[in-house]
This record gives C-alpha cells, sequence and structure tokens, in this order.
C-alpha cells in the first residue's frame, strides 16, 4: 500500500475515533450543596446542565428549589448514591426533549441502595420511551405517567416503588407495566394502574410484589408469577378481557376478582398454567 494511501486510511481512522468518543456520555455531578437549582450550570461539574445522553450523578441529599412549578429534565438518565435522598418539589417531566421521546430513548433512573427519590410527578410527554428504574434504592411519588403523558412502557426492575397519585393517576402506560423478581411497588390510590390498550400487559415477575395497599384497581393483562398483595381490607380487582388475565403466581390478602362493565362474558382470570 502506498504512502498517499495510508495517510489516508490513518485520517479516515482518527476521524471515525473522534467521533466515537464525541458519542459517549459525559457525567454531570452535582455539587450545589444541600439545596439549589438544577438550573444553575455551575451547580454541576463539569459546568453545564445534564442533557441529551448525559448521566445526573447525585451524591448527596438535597432538596431541589423549582418546586411550586414544572421542571422539564433535559436529559434522561439519573443516577443517586451515596445514601442520598434527593427532592423533587416540583412536576418532574423526564425528559423534555421531543426528538428524545420520539426516538424512543429509553429513561434511566439507577438509584443505589440507601438512597430515594421524591418527586410528585414523573412523566414522559410522548407515548413513546421507556421508563426503566433500577439499583436497590426507592422512589417515592405522587405518579409515573399520567394521563396524556404517558410513557411506552414502564419497568420497574429493582428496589421499592411507592406512588400516592390520585385516582386513575398513578402508574400508567400505553403497552405494558413490569415489575422485576427484585422489585416491589404499592400503589397507594384506587384505579392507579392503567394500560390503555387492548394487547397490554401487567408482568409481575417471580418474586416481585404488587401491592394495592387497600385500593380497587382495574388491570388489563395481568400475567406473571410474582407476588399480588393487599395489606388490609377488601379489594375488587377488576379484570377486561380472558386472553390477557393469566397469572401463575401468588395472592396475598382479600381480593375480590371480577370483570368491568364492558367486559366480555366469559372474562376471567386464569391462575396457573394457561
Amino acid at each position: 500500500m502506498g504512502g498517499e494511501a495510508m495517510r489516508f486510511l490513518v485520517v479516515v481512522f482518527a476521524l471515525l475515533l473522534i467521533s466515537v468518543q464525541a458519542e459517549e456520555p459525559t457525567t454531570l455531578t452535582w455539587i450545589g450543596g444541600a439545596s439549589g437549582s438544577l438550573l444553575t450550570e455551575s451547580n454541576w461539574d463539569p459546568a453545564g446542565l445534564p442533557q441529551n445522553e448525559n448521566w445526573a450523578r447525585i451524591t448527596n441529599s438535597v432538596t431541589f428549589t423549582e418546586s411550586g412549578k414544572d421542571y422539564y429534565w433535559r436529559n434522561a438518565k439519573l443516577t443517586i448514591v451515596g445514601k442520598s435522598t434527593v427532592n423533587f418539589g416540583a412536576r418532574f417531566w423526564f425528559p423534555k426533549s421531543d426528538s428524545y421521546l420520539i426516538n424512543k430513548k429509553d429513561v434511566l433512573v439507577d438509584i443505589e441502595e440507601g438512597s430515594s427519590l421524591n418527586a410528585t410527578y414523573m412523566i414522559g410527554g410522548k407515548n413513546t420511551a421507556t421508563f426503566i428504574k433500577t439499583g436497590k434504592g426507592s422512589i417515592v411519588g405522587r405518579c409515573i405517567g399520567s394521563s396524556g403523558n404517558l410513557y411506552e412502557k414502564i419497568r420497574i426492575l429493582d428496589g421499592a416503588v411507592s406512588l400516592y397519585g390520585g385516582e386513575d393517576n398513578c402508574l400508567r402506560a400505553v403497552s405494558s407495566i413490569e415489575i422485576g423478581e427484585d422489585a416491589s411497588v404499592k400503589v397507594e390510590s384506587k384505579n392507579g394502574i392503567d394500560t390503555s390498550t387492548a394487547s397490554a400487559r401487567v408482568l409481575v415477575q417471580v418474586d416481585g410484589i404488587l401491592d394495592f395497599n387497600s385500593q380497587a384497581q382495574k388491570i388489563d393483562g395481568l400475567t406473571g408469577s410474582g407476588i399480588v398483595t393487599n395489606a388490609f381490607g377488601g379489594v375488587k380487582l377488576q379484570m377486561r378481557a380472558q386472553k390477557q388475565n393469566v397469572f401463575s403466581g401468588r395472592f396475598h390478602g382479600r381480593l375480590e376478582v371480577a370483570p368491568l362493565a364492558d367486559a366480555p362474558e366469559d372474562a376471567c382470570l386464569i391462575i396457573g398454567d394457561a
């Protein structure tokens, strides 16, 4: 190979390497202390605002000062470590970027054991992105997804999530809600679980826990082999279509299973092997 061709290949390789490096996400770490604004660039290291593919990393307990108004998170990756408690008083749009959502990028929230995220609303906006929660830490909030601002899918893979939203406004996705084998989800509002399409699923993996907390629920497509529990009192678990409700797990507490008013006459819950 001639010298000119070799130099050409070296230049091409260098440009490709620069391109790959440019696409690698940056981690911005919060250095704004125990209280401050997410929108102040100097509160992050390196200075700037988390956006696009960047990770926002929080290593200490903090209350953000955006309470009382919507906060449009500009990236879709958040990690909380160091046994930290992070308080969002604002409505937490996660993320805001329409192009990010349209491209169906995953929304990632990783919370280390002993850490927690307290937020009112964690809502997606465009019905296309998947919300994924990992790590053994906890989330306490009003809702993940809400009417008109749903995620395509919600996957709670690890740790505890407790949602206290108002009726019909707690845990909502277009196609599926998954509770992983190392996860628990407590729904503290009536009819708080909702999947909006006929093919939707609520999947409770083995050893995963779905807790109704004495609140009646309407579920389309309960599946899996985990645990569905009710802490106290009797609640009604209403089903819509026979084919979608095949559950081989365990029920704890007082539960009444009944079809919805608009369900076909043969609507029921199949427990055991399909």
